[in-house]
C-alpha cells in the first residue's frame, strides 16, 4: 500500500471583495513548506513552535490510518440542497476507491464531542463559537477551510462555493487523483491548514441605486406576505448569485433612517401604489421601491425584472428608474384551451376564470380562434369576477345535444356566469327589522347595511299580477325592489311603490362590487357608434361573435340558460355580436342571451342582437299561444342601460318590420335605452321608470309606475301599432306620467291606419291592484308618418308618403264604446260590459301561500265578487289571499278593475293630430291643454 503522510502548506489566504474591489493585501504570512519564506508575499517567516492544543496551535489531524476511516462527515442544516448531493458523492467516492474498510458516513448536524475528529461542512449551530459565522460574506461561488482543533471546517458561500470546496479537497488537500484504485493508507491535514477563495469573477461587477453601492442596502417586505417574501428571496438571491453581494433582511419596523432599503412589497389592499398594470419598481429618495398587487404573479414579475433589469455586467439604477410589466392579462391557451371550433373547450375557460377569480387577473380571448362548447358541463356554468376582453375570437354554443329537459336540469344552466364578489342574504322571522312597511318609506326601520344593498321587499299575503289572457297565473308575492345605501337611506330613485302590511322577507343584495368589463372587440379601440339613420353601416366596430346552434326541446315553458349571465353590479358588457342558428322544426324558448338578474348599474353597449324565431305551446287556457324568447332579459334589477345595440334581422327580409318579442324584464326600476335598434322594448311586472332615448323601436311595452320618457323616438308599426301600449294582461296600468319629447310614429298602411298614442284596453278582472291611466300626459313634438319600402337586390330603401294625414287619427286610448259605466268606480253596473270573469281554485292559492298548514287549505267562494274569498262570511278572508279570478262567475254588475283616471293631458307642436277622449263619466274631468291652452 502506499503510504500518504499529506503535508499541506499552511495555505494562503486570500481576500477579494465583489463588484469593484480589488484588494489582495496578504493580511497573514504562511510558510507552508518551512522555508522560512510567505508562501504568498515572500516575506520573512518566523517557524512555528507548533503547541499542545490541538491543529489550533500546530498539531496534524489524522483522518486514515492503516487504511481505517478515523473521522466522520457532518453536513450541517445550513448546507443548500444541490450542495448536500455534491457532498454526499464526495463521501461515496472516498467509499469505492480509496477506503478498505468503506465506512465512512455523512451525518446531518448530529451532536459533536471534543474529541470526535470530523469534516464539518457549513456553519453548524452545537460545535462552540469556534467556528460561528456567516457564510455569505464569501460570496456564492467562495469558500474556506479552516483545521480548528481536531475538526477540518469546510464553509461554501453558495451552490457554487461548496461545488468548488469539494474539487479543492479532492484535487489538492487530498490529492485523491494521484492514486488511481490505489487505496489511501494514511490521510493527515497539517496542523494550521487555512484557505478562503473569494472570487471577483460575477456577472455583475458593480450595482448601484441612487448612486449607492448595493452592500449598503438591507432588504424589508410586507410583513406577514408570504409571496412578498418569496420575491424578495428571489431577488435576494440573485443579486448574491449575479453580484456575490448577500443582501440582509430588516423587518419595516426595525428600519433605521440612515439605512439604504430594498422594498418588496405586496399591494392588494393598496392598489393606487402601483400602476394600472398590477406592478411597478420604481427608485425613490434613494431607496428601491418594488410592488406588485397580485399575489401569483410577483414571483414571475420579479424574473422579468431579473432578466431585463439585471443583465448588464454594471447595473445602474438612476432616480428616474421605473419598470412597469402588465401582469393583469391571461388567456384561454394558458389553460388547455385549443380553439379549433371543435374541441369542447368549456372546462379550460372555466379554468381560465377561476384562476383569474382568485388572483383578479383580466382574462383575453385570442383572435382567429374559435371556442367550442357543447354540452360537457352538463349543469356547470363558467364564474366570471373580473375584466374579460374576448378580442376577436368566436364561441360555437351548441345546444342541439343538450338534454331534454324532462331528463335533466342541464337547459338551465348559463355557460357565462358574471358573479358578485359578496354573497346575498335573507331576513326574515325575527331577524326582520320591522314587520310592515308603509309605501312611500324612506327607510327600514333603524336598519343599516353597512354598505349599498338592492333589497327585494316580499308581502306573502298578497298577490300582484294575476295575469289574465292565454297565458294567464296566479300571480307572485307583492314584491319591488329598493336601493339602500350603507346608513339605511333609502334611494329616492327606488322608492317603496306599495304597502307592505306585512313585509314577509328581504332579499339583500350587496351591490358595491367593483366595476368590470365584458368586452369583445379590440381592447381600447374607437368605439364610435353612430346609429340614428344610418344602421346599415353600424358594423364599423369589430366584434367578438357568438353563435348558438339552437336546441330541438319540445316548444314549452322549459326556458333555456345557455346564455350570459350577470348577477353582479357595476359591469359592462359590450361589442358582442349574437348569431342564430334556428332552423329547427321546434324549439324550447330561451330566456335571454344577455340575462340580468339581481344587479344594480348595468350597461349592454355596442351589441348586435338577432332576434329569435319564435315557437309556439299550448298555454293555460289550453289554446295555442306563441313563446316570448328573448335576446334581452332583466329580472329584479335596478339602473340598467342597453345603448348603442343595433338588432340584425329588425327589418324582415322582406323589407317589413314585424315584432316577434326580444326583451323581457320583471320587477325592475329605471330602464333605458340609448341609441337603440330594437324591435321592442317590454317590460312586463312592475316596471318603476323607463326611459328611451335617441331610439328606433316596433313595439314598446309597460306596466308599472313612474315616469315614462320619450326623447327622439321612432316606433314602426303595420298601422294598428301604439306609440306606448300597457299591457292588457297585467290591467294595462301606469301608476305615474309619460314624457314624450319627440316621438314618430311610422306607419306601413296608407288607407285604414288605426295607431294609438298610447293602448290600453279594459279587461274586468282583478289583477291584485288598482289600475291606473297615466296621471299626467306630456307630449311634444309628435307626429305620424306613412312610408312606403321595396327592397331591390337585397338593399331596402323607403320613403315617406305623408305626415299627420287627416284620415289617420291619434288615440289616446282605445275607445271604449261599449263600457257605457264608469269604470274608475268601483260599485258601477258593468251589465253591458263583456264577460271578463275567469275561474279559479282558491284552494291552490291557499296552499301556496300556507304550504305548512294544512288547516287552511279549503276551497273558498267569492260570494260578494271582490277577488277575495269569503271576505265577510269567512274569517280566513283575513290573510289577505287573493285570486287572479272567480271561483264561481258573480253577477256581472261587479266592476273587478276599477282604473283611476289620466288629470291631466298637455300637447305641444303636434300638428293636427286628433285627440279621442272616451265619452265615459271616468274621463269627464280630464284636462287637456293644446300649446299651453286649457281646452273646454
Amino acid at each position: 500500500m502506499k503510504k500518504l503522510l499529506l503535508f499541506m502548506l499552511a495555505l494562503t489566504l486570500c481576500f477579494a471583495f465583489v463588484a469593484c474591489g480589488d484588494d489582495t493585501t496578504c493580511t497573514e504570512h504562511v510558510d507552508a513548506d518551512a522555508n522560512g519564506k510567505c508562501d504568498k508575499c515572500d516575506a520573512t517567516v518566523e517557524p512555528d513552535e507548533g503547541g499542545g492544543d490541538g491543529g489550533a496551535n500546530g498539531t496534524d489531524l489524522v483522518l486514515v490510518t492503516d487504511s481505517k476511516t478515523q473521522f466522520s462527515v457532518v453536513i450541517a442544516d445550513s448546507v443548500p440542497d444541490k450542495a448536500e448531493s455534491d457532498i454526499s458523492k464526495f463521501v461515496k467516492d472516498l467509499n469505492r476507491y480509496y477506503l478498505d474498510d468503506q465506512s465512512l458516513k455523512e451525518n446531518y448536524d448530529a451532536p459533536g464531542f471534543d474529541d470526535t475528529v470530523e469534516i464539518v461542512f457549513g456553519a453548524v449551530k452545537n460545535r462552540g463559537d469556534a467556528f460561528k459565522r456567516d457564510e455569505h460574506y464569501l460570496g456564492y461561488k467562495g469558500f474556506s477551510i479552516e483545521l480548528i482543533g481536531n475538526k477540518l471546517f469546510v464553509l461554501g458561500g453558495g451552490d457554487k462555493g461548496y461545488q468548488n470546496a469539494i474539487e479543492y479537497l479532492e484535487d489538492t488537500l487530498f490529492n485523491l487523483e494521484g492514486y488511481g484504485e490505489d487505496v489511501i493508507d494514511e490521510l493527515v491535514i497539517p496542523a494550521g491548514t487555512k484557505y478562503e477563495s473569494i472570487p471577483t469573477d460575477y456577472e455583475i461587477s458593480s450595482f448601484t441605486i441612487d448612486g449607492n453601492d448595493v452592500r449598503e442596502f438591507v432588504i424589508t417586505y410586507t410583513t406577514g406576505s408570504r409571496v412578498a417574501k418569496n420575491a424578495a428571496t428571489i431577488l435576494q438571491q440573485t443579486i448574491y448569485k449575479d453580484a456575490g453581494v448577500w443582501l440582509p433582511y430588516v423587518a419595516i419596523n426595525n428600519l433605521t433612517d440612515d439605512q439604504n432599503v430594498i422594498y418588496v412589497e405586496f399591494t392588494k389592499e393598496d392598489k393606487e401604489r402601483t400602476t394600472e398594470n398590477g406592478f411597478a419598481l420604481y427608485v425613490k429618495d434613494g431607496d428601491l421601491h418594488i410592488e406588485c398587487e397580485f399575489e401569483n404573479k410577483f414571483e414571475e414579475t420579479m424574473n422579468s425584472f431579473i432578466d431585463s433589469g439585471l443583465s448588464s455586467s454594471k447595473v445602474k439604477l438612476s432616480s428616474s428608474y421605473t419598470f412597469e410589466k402588465d401582469v393583469r392579462n391571461i388567456c384561454y391557451e394558458d389553460f388547455g384551451a385549443v380553439g379549433d371550433g371543435k374541441t369542447d373547450d368549456f372546462f379550460a375557460l372555466k379554468k381560465c376564470h377561476e384562476y383569474a377569480n382568485e388572483w383578479g387577473h383580466t382574462v383575453n380571448g385570442t383572435e382567429g380562434r374559435t371556442y367550442y362548447i357543447g354540452v360537457e358541463n352538463g349543469t356547470q356554468s363558467i364564474p366570471v369576477k373580473t375584466d374579460t376582453y374576448w378580442n376577436l375570437c368566436r364561441f360555437i354554443w351548441d345546444d342541439r345535444d343538450v338534454p331534454d329537459p324532462k331528463d335533466g336540469r342541464e337547459y338551465l344552466a348559463s355557460i357565462f356566469k358574471i358573479l358578485p364578489d359578496k354573497s346575498s342574504y335573507t331576513l326574515k322571522g325575527d331577524k326582520l327589522p320591522v314587520t310592515s312597511l308603509p309605501a312611500g318609506s324612506t327607510t327600514i326601520g333603524d336598519w343599516k347595511p353597512g354598505e349599498r344593498v338592492m333589497v327585494y321587499i316580499y308581502d306573502n299575503t298578497k298577490r300582484h299580477y294575476i295575469r289574465e289572457g292565454l297565458n294567464q297565473n296566479n300571480g307572485t308575492d307583492q314584491k319591488e325592489i329598493i336601493i339602500v345605501n350603507a346608513d339605511g337611506i333609502i334611494d329616492p330613485d327606488t322608492p317603496v311603490q306599495w304597502d307592505y302590511t306585512t313585509l314577509s322577507k328581504m332579499e339583500v343584495y350587496p351591490c358595491e362590487d367593483e366595476p368590470i368589463t365584458f368586452s369583445g372587440g379590440k381592447k381600447n379601440q374607437n368605439d364610435s357608434y353612430d346609429l340614428m339613420g344610418k344602421y346599415d353601416n353600424f358594423d364599423v366596430i369589430d366584434r367578438a361573435v357568438v353563435e348558438t346552434y339552437f336546441n330541438d326541446a319540445p316548444s314549452a315553458y322549459t326556458y333555456f340558460g345557455r346564455n350570459i349571465e350577470i348577477t353582479r353590479s357595476n359591469v359592462t358588457i359590450k361589442n358582442i355580436q349574437h348569431v342564430l342558428h334556428d332552423d329547427v322544426k321546434q324549439s324550447a324558448p330561451y330566456q335571454g342571451f344577455i340575462t340580468i338578474v339581481n344587479a344594480s348599474d348595468i350597461i349592454v353597449e355596442g351589441m348586435i342582437f338577432q332576434k329569435q324565431k319564435s315557437f309556439s305551446t299550448i298555454g293555460a287556457e289550453g289554446k295555442d299561444v306563441g313563446m316570448g324568447s328573448y335576446e334581452i332579459h332583466a329580472n329584479g334589477c335596478n339602473k340598467v342601460t342597453w345603448r348603442h345595440c343595433r338588432q340584425s334581422n329588425f327589418f324582415e327580409p322582406d323589407g317589413s318590420v314585424k315584432n316577434r318579442g326580444y326583451m323581457g324584464t320583471n320587477y325592475c326600476k329605471n330602464l333605458k335605452f340609448e341609441d337603440m335598434l330594437s324591435c321592442s322594448f317590454d317590460a312586463h311586472c312592475n316596471l318603476y321608470n323607463g326611459s328611451i332615448i335617441d331610439s328606433i323601436c316596433e313595439h314598446i311595452n309597460f306596466i308599472g309606475g313612474g315616469t315614462i320618457y320619450y326623447e327622439n323616438v321612432t316606433v314602426y308599426t303595420d298601422g294598428t301599432g301604439a306609440g306606448i301600449v300597457l299591457r292588457q294582461d297585467y290591467g294595462s296600468t301606469w301608476d305615474g306620467n309619460v314624457i314624450i319629447k319627440g316621438l314618430t310614429l311610422r306607419s306601413s298602411k296608407t288607407e285604414t291606419a288605426h295607431i294609438s298614442l298610447i293602448k290600453a284596453e279594459y279587461t274586468n278582472h282583478y289583477f291584485g291592484y288598482t289600475c291606473h291611466l297615466p296621471g299626467k300626459i306630456e307630449m311634444n313634438n309628435v307626429k305620424v308618418v306613412q312610408y312606403g319600402y321595396e327592397m331591390k337586390n337585397g338593399v331596402r330603401t323607403e320613403w315617406d308618403i305623408a305626415t299627420n294625414p287627416s284620415h289617420i287619427k291619434l288615440h289616446l286610448y282605445k275607445q271604449l264604446e261599449s263600457y257605457q259605466a264608469d269604470i274608475s268606480n268601483p260599485n258601477a253596473d258593468m251589465s253591458t260590459t263583456p264577460n271578463d270573469y275567469k275561474q279559479c281554485n282558491c284552494e291552490e292559492v291557499y296552499k301556496k301561500a300556507y304550504p305548512d298548514d294544512e288547516s287552511k287549505h279549503k276551497t273558498f267562494n267569492d260570494t260578494d265578487g271582490d277577488g277575495r274569498c269569503n271576505n265577510d262570511a269567512n274569517p280566513s278572508d283575513t290573510y289577505s289571499v287573493w285570486c287572479w279570478g272567480f271561483e264561481n262567475a258573480p253577477d256581472k254588475s261587479i266592476n273587478a278593475n276599477p282604473y283611476v283616471a289620466t288629470e291631466e293631458i298637455y300637447i305641444n307642436n303636434c300638428g293636427d293630430l286628433v285627440l279621442i277622449i272616451p265619452d265615459t263619466p271616468q274621463f269627464d274631468d280630464i284636462k287637456v291643454y293644446i300649446d299651453e291652452v286649457l281646452q273646454e
